[in-house]
C-alpha cells in the first residue's frame, strides 16, 4: 500500500487547496532555525564576534539588517546588540572546538555543537524541532530520509492543520513507506485525489514545485537534521552514519569528540570507542578478526557492529554466517546442492559470500557516480572450520590490493567474477579451544586481529553490571583466577572472560548469582584448561572446590563471598 493511500481523501483535498492555493505557500513545522536567506552558519561566526565586540554585523538583503534577523531566527540573539546565553555558549564551544569559521565542511560540527548546547541550555525552540525529528525517525528509517531532502521537505511542509486535518499525523499514523524507489511519487499522488478540479491538481502542482525548490537548497537543513540524529546515536554508530555521509575524517572526529564531550551517544563510551577503531581497521584492511578467549566479548561485539552497520546502510547489507567442522567450499562459495523445489536434481547455487559479493556488485551499480553503501560479511567462530578449505581460491582475492583483480570458480568457468571493494569481512575467534586449528597462515596475513582479552576494568565502566558484591570486587576476584591459571602454566589464551562474570547490577540476590556463576561456568571451564587434573584445579580455585577438584555444594553464598575475598587477598603485589 502506497504512503499517498492513506490521505488521498476529500480532506486532504481540501487541505491541498487551502495551502498550495495561496501565493505564499506556508511551511509547516520547522527542522532546522534558518532563516529564509540563511540556509547555514558558515558566516554565523563572524556575525557573533562581531556583536560580541560591540558592534553590528553588515546589513544583508532589502531593508533593515537581515544578519540579525538571521541569528535572531536561530535563537542566537537576545536583541540587536547582544548575544543571547545560547548564541554566548555556542560561539564558545564553536571555539573550543576550532569550528568558528566560515569552512562548509565544519558545517555539520557547528549544527552538532548548536543542538547540544540548545539542549542543554533547555531551548524550548530546538526541543521542538528535535522532538519533530524523532517521529520522523520513529516512522522511517532516519537514514533514508536523509538521503532524499525532498522528503525531509515533504513531511515539514505537510505538518500543519487545516480545519483539524493535518497530512503528517495521518501519514504518521499508518507508518507507510514514504519514500518509494529513491523518489516521491507525485504522480500517483495527483492521480489519485478524488474529484480534483483544475483548482486542486494547481495547488498540489504549486505545493510540490515549492518542495522541489526547497530540496534544492537543503544542505543547511540536511546537515541540521543530520546533527539531530547523530544526538540520537552511540559512538559507534555515529561513526557508521558519518562514513555513509561521506564526512571528511577531520570532521568526523571533531562530531564524535562533541557527542562524547555532552555525554551523548548512549550506552558505554569506552567500549563504543573500541568498536570506533575496530571499526577504522575495517575500512582500512577490509578484513578483520576478533580474538581471545571465551567470555571477553568477542561475539557481542561483531553483533553490536552488526547493529551499527544495519542503521547506517540498512539490514540487507548484513550476511552473518557461523563456521562449524562440517561447513564446506560448497556452503561458503558455490557448488551443487539439491534443489529447493526438486530434490532429486541438483543445480549449482551460490554461497553466503558469493551472494554478498553480489549484493556489494548491485549496490555500485545502483550508486554508480557516487559512494556505494558497503556490504558486511559476519563469520563467527572462523577458526572451527577448515578455513583454507572454506575459502578455497578465494584466499588470493580477498586481500585488500586484490580486490576488483578478476578471477574464475572451477564450478563456472565461463563466469568473470571478482571481489568488490564495498564488502567487508568481520571475523571472531576463539583461541582457547585447542581441539580446533589456528588460520591458515595465508589467511591469517590477509586478516588484521584485534585481540579481546579479560578486561578487570569492565565491572566499573559498564553501568549496569555489579562491580561489587559485599565488599568483593569482581574485577579483583577475575585477575586472581587468571593469575593462577598462569602460576599453573596455562596459557594466556585460556583465561576467564570478564563476560562471564557479568551479573546484573539489580539483580535481586547477588552471592547466590555469584555462587552461580562459580558453580556452573568457572569450575567447568577452569577444569577444562587444567585437562581435568583435579589437584591443578584444586590449587587455583583453592578453597571453592573439594580436595577432588569439584565444586564444593555445601558452601554457603556467604562463604563463597569470602573464599573470594581471600583469594583476591593473596594475589601477589
Amino acid at each position: 500500500m502506497p504512503w499517498y493511500d492513506a490521505i488521498t481523501g476529500s480532506a486532504f483535498r481540501d487541505w491541498v487547496a487551502s495551502i498550495g492555493g495561496s501565493n505564499r505557500i506556508p511551511q509547516g513545522r520547522r527542522l532546522d532555525p534558518f532563516a529564509t536567506s540563511m540556509r547555514n552558519f558558515t558566516n554565523a561566526t563572524d556575525w557573533l564576534r562581531t556583536i560580541r565586540n560591540g558592534n553590528r554585523p553588515p546589513a544583508r538583503g532589502g531593508s533593515g539588517n537581515q544578519s540579525e534577523t538571521d541569528l535572531r531566527s536561530a535563537g542566537l540573539l537576545s536583541d540587536a546588540s547582544n548575544l543571547s546565553p545560547l548564541g554566548t555558549s555556542v560561539l564558545a564551544k564553536w571555539e573550543d572546538f576550532q569550528i568558528a569559521d566560515s569552512l562548509e565542511v565544519n558545517e555539520l560540527p557547528r549544527c552538532l555543537s548548536l543542538i547540544l548546547e540548545a539542549e542543554r541550555l533547555g531551548s524550548d525552540y530546538y526541543k521542538s524541532m528535535i522532538n519533530f525529528w524523532g517521529e520522523i525517525r520513529d516512522t522511517y528509517p532516519p537514514m533514508d530520509v536523509l538521503d532524499l531532502p525532498e522528503a525531509i521537505y515533504l513531511v515539514s511542509y505537510f505538518n500543519q492543520s487545516v480545519n483539524g486535518y493535518n497530512p503528517w499525523e495521518i501519514l504518521r499514523s499508518a507508518r507507510l513507506p514514504l519514500i518509494e524507489r529513491g523518489e516521491i511519487n507525485w504522480t500517483s499522488l495527483r492521480n489519485n485525489l478524488p474529484n480534483a478540479n483544475e483548482t486542486v491538481i494547481g495547488a498540489l502542482g504549486s505545493l510540490e514545485q515549492r518542495i522541489r525548490d526547497s530540496s534544492t537548497r537543503a544542505s543547511g537543513r540536511i546537515n541540521f537534521c543530520r546533527a539531530i540524529e547523530l544526538t540520537k546515536l552511540n559512538a559507534l554508530t555515529a561513526r557508521q552514519a558519518l562514513d555513509r555521509w561521506s564526512i571528511p575524517p577531520e570532521q568526523a572526529d571533531i562530531c564524535l569528540k562533541i557527542l562524547k564531550c555532552h555525554s551523548h551517544g548512549g550506552g558505554d563510551m569506552q567500549v563504543d570507542s573500541d568498536l570506533v577503531e575496530a571499526l577504522e581497521l575495517l575500512n582500512e584492511r577490509n578484513n578483520v578478526i576478533f580474538y581471545g578467549p571465551p567470555g571477553t566479548g568477542k561475539t557481542h561485539a561483531a553483533l553490536r557492529f552488526r547493529t551499527a552497520w544495519i542503521e547506517a546502510y540498512g539490514r540487507e547489507t548484513v550476511f552473518t554466517v557461523t563456521f562449524h567442522p562440517s561447513y564446506s567450499y560448497e556452503d561458503f562459495i558455490e557448488g551443487f546442492r539439491p534443489d529447493t523445489t526438486d530434490a532429486s536434481k541438483y543445480r549449482l547455487q551460490q554461497g553466503v559470500f558469493l551472494l554478498a559479493c553480489q549484493k556489494a556488485v548491485d549496490l555500485q551499480q545502483e550508486f554508480a557516480g557516487g559512494i556505494p553503501p558497503k556490504v558486511l560479511l559476519i563469520i563467527d567462530e572462523i577458526n572451527r572450520g577448515d578455513v583454507a578449505r572454506i575459502f578455497g581460491e578465494l584466499i588470493t582475492f580477498i586481500e585488500s590490493d586484490k580486490r576488483g583483480i578478476s578471477f574464475i570458480l572451477s564450478q563456472s568457468p565461463t563466469t568473470q567474477l571478482s571481489i568488490p571493494r564495498n564488502l567487508f569481512i568481520l571475523g571472531t575467534m576463539n583461541t582457547a579451544d585447542k581441539s580446533i586449528s589456528l588460520l591458515d597462515i595465508a589467511l591469517r596475513r590477509r586478516f588484521a586481529f584485534i585481540e579481546y582479552a579479560p578486561n578487570p576494568s569492565s565491572f566499573g565502566e559498564i553501568t549496569d553490571w555489579a562491580s561489587e558484591i559485599d565488599g568483593l570486587r569482581l574485577g579483583d576476584f577475575l585477575t586472581a583466577i587468571n593469575q593462577s591459571l598462569l602460576r599453573e602454566g596455562i596459557d594466556s589464551d585460556r583465561t576467564i572472560g570478564h563476560a562471564i562474570l557479568r551479573i546484573a547490577r539489580d539483580s535481586s540476590n547477588l552471592k547466590l548469582q555469584l555462587k552461580r556463576r562459580i558453580m556452573y561456568d568457572i569450575v567447568p571451564l577452569v577444569a577444562e584448561y587444567c585437562y581435568m587434573e583435579r589437584s591443578t584445579v584444586k590449587r587455583v580455585l583453592n578453597d571453592l572446590v573439594t580436595e577432588d577438584g569439584r565444586y564444593n555444594k555445601l558452601l554457603t553464598e556467604d562463604q563463597v563471598v569470602d573464599i573470594c575475598k581471600r583469594m583476591c587477598a593473596s594475589m601477589p603485589s
